[in-house]
């Protein structure tokens, strides 16, 4: 998805809400973020978390995400405020060395230097709360610093229902009068079809596109169960390519546009009374927005190719999964 600017017309202002609670003391959970919209909403989550359970302040690292070309800061259209900072200068120095987090993802996930322990995420779906041996070390630091993705809903869990009612757009207004307009909530399924840098040969061993065979039977269990169901709005990062590719055997119409608002689209896919997952940390959080007023969530099986076999899906047990590779269901 490309991040539209836009202008906050509807009268709505940033808001703290969905800015955690500030404590006292000096150390902080410094979150080194980096990906687009959904991966940002992970990491800040997590974050959020550890930084409430363990009386921290948070922080956001935004460094590497300043050197990535295609994506930039996302969170201020969630009402997000959380200072900037970085890392004390040998903890810098060391998080900047090639391979560190692929080498200690096999290795416990951790390290201390000097008064900052670095966790790194094992893509697991280990809890990071407070009482894991960790984070119990961790009050014997000053810092805490948190790099990866951080997708699984664990991470977050203490918070949880306290994210889900700040989590909103500044835009809100705005994009519920969209989402009426479309009909989202009146018998629309969300289907998301990612693809941008998936097509890529460097991206698809670790993120392949999915096939569109597994939009139709995740639209037709879901016609099986929710018959009043009866239209598929797609939103996708290619728009061109979904008007002219994607066939459904329900009603469909494409309604991303291109270089279009992605916080819109996430939360219009958010009120729809399904939705079916691309295997994209971005509908992720369409879908678990969306299952708190009871839509049914699809997500593909497997998330992952095979560079990323042995992670976690980041897929909770209570959704739905259909299979689309050789001998998954």
């Amino acid at each position: 998805m490309n991040a539209g600017e836009g202008n906050c017309d509807d009268g709505a202002t940033a808001r703290t809400s969905s800015s955690p609670p500030r404590r006292s003391g000096t150390g902080r959970v410094i979150v080194r973020l980096l990906g687009g919209m959904g991966n940002q909403l992970f990491q800040y989550a997590a974050g959020r978390a550890l930084a409430e359970a363990s009386g921290r302040v948070l922080v956001f690292d935004t460094a590497l995400l300043d050197q990535d070309r295609l994506r930039a800061y996302s969170l201020e259209a969630w009402g997000v405020q959380v200072p900037r900072g970085v890392p004390r200068l040998a903890p810098s120095v060391v998080l900047r060395m090639p391979g560190l987090w692929r080498a200690l993802r096999h290795t416990g996930g951790r390290v201390m230097i000097g008064d900052t322990l670095c966790l790194f995420d094992r893509m697991g779906g280990e809890p990071l709360e407070a009482n894991r041996p960790e984070v119990a070390s961790a009050r014997e630091a000053r810092d805490v610093v948190l790099t990866g993705y951080w997708q699984q809903r664990d991470y977050f869990a203490p918070i949880e229902e306290a994210l889900r009612r700040a989590l909103r757009p500044i835009r809100r207004m705005q994009f519920d009068a969209d989402a009426l307009a479309l009909g989202a909530d009146a018998g629309a399924i969300a289907v998301h079809v990612r693809r941008g840098d998936y097509t890529s040969a460097a991206s698809s061993p670790m993120h392949p596109v999915v096939p569109l065979s597994y939009q139709q039977e995740a639209i037709r269990r879901i016609g099986a169960e929710r018959p009043e169901l009866r239209e598929a709005l797609v939103f996708t990062d290619d728009p061109e390519w979904a008007a002219a590719q994607v066939t459904l055997p329900i009603a469909t119409r494409v309604v991303s546009t291109p270089g279009g608002a992605p916080e819109r689209d996430l939360w219009i896919m958010s009120r729809c009374g399904a939705v079916v997952m691309a295997n994209s940390s971005f509908s992720w959080w369409a879908a678990w927005l969306a299952e708190a007023h009871g839509a049914l969530i699809v997500a593909p099986n497997p998330w992952f190719g095979p560079a990323g076999a042995t992670f976690k899906h980041p897929a909770p047990e209570a959704w739905e999964r259909v299979g689309w590779g050789k001998g998954e269901e």
